[in-house]
């Protein structure tokens, strides 16, 4: 996945946990 769509997923707060976990 590249930074974009991770970003994008982060920001969404979609995707894996660990997404959401760094988003804190």
């Amino acid at each position: 996945m590249s930074l974009e769509e991770f970003l994008i997923l982060r920001l969404s707060g979609k995707g894996p946990g660990m997404l959401n976990q760094m988003k804190l």
